[in-house]
């Protein structure tokens, strides 16, 4: 008798079908059970590895053993007229029609499931936009020119420039730069607690130049963005 027949005749091709086919029926479980239950991914490589590694031993069993009516025995110990193999065939093989059948189920089933969509959570915008606002923190924005003539622009800026440079001298004051306060010019709608809130910091400093004729007015607001209110 050739190996491959004797193969057949012990069912070790039956029982490796078996397996690979209880296999794939398991592995389709996991994968449909996991989302449900919650259980970490690497479970299903977990899965994947124990089964790769139990085939050998499966198979090295169905060749050396044989399950008999007074339960498992050694191929050896048991008489070729008296061995139940065919038997046994036709039940292997009836299991792994069924297993097929619960296969074709599990993958209709994981077909018709609804993917599970992620849910956003909302989070307000200002603990998405803004970190803490520091106490002592600053913005000089620049003077605006009400001057009639409108021609002070240059000496409205200057002077909040020179404001700025004595301010970033002070110990423990957090100043915005030149640069990013400079970009809210002309952006006064806005108010001031929405531009403190883009810049992060607690006061603003705004104020004004009026020249008329040999005189010079120079107004300057202290406010408090969190209240809106001038200090």
């Amino acid at each position: 008798m050739s190996s491959f027949e004797e193969l057949k005749r012990r069912n070790v091709i039956r029982v490796a079908i078996l397996y690979l086919v209880s296999s794939w029926v398991l592995l389709q479980l996991t994968d449909v059970l996991s989302p449900l239950l919650n259980v970490p991914e690497s479970v299903g490589s977990i899965v994947v590895l124990l089964l790769i590694l139990g085939f050998i031993p499966v198979v090295i069993f169905a060749w050396a053993y044989e399950m008999t009516p007074e339960g498992v025995k050694r191929q050896e110990d048991i008489d070729r007229s008296q061995s139940i193999t065919a038997q046994t065939g036709k039940r292997i093989n009836t299991l792994i029609i069924a297993l097929l059948v619960v296969a074709i189920a599990v993958v209709a089933v994981d077909r018709m499931l609804p993917e599970a969509v992620p849910v956003a959570v909302p989070v307000a915008s200002s603990e998405a936009e803004s970190p803490t606002v520091p106490a002592k923190s600053i913005a000089v924005l620049p003077f605006a020119d009400l001057s009639p003539e409108g021609d002070q622009e240059y000496f409205s800026e200057g002077i909040a420039e020179e404001i700025l440079n004595v301010l970033v001298r002070i110990e423990g004051l957090k100043v915005a730069s030149r640069t990013t306060s400079w970009g809210f010019k002309g952006q006064e709608a806005l108010g001031i607690p929405n531009i403190a809130g883009k810049m992060n910091v607690r006061h603003v400093l705004e104020g004004s130049v009026r020249k008329s004729g040999d005189s010079v007015r120079i107004t300057a607001q202290l406010i408090d963005a969190a209240t809106d209110q001038h200090l």
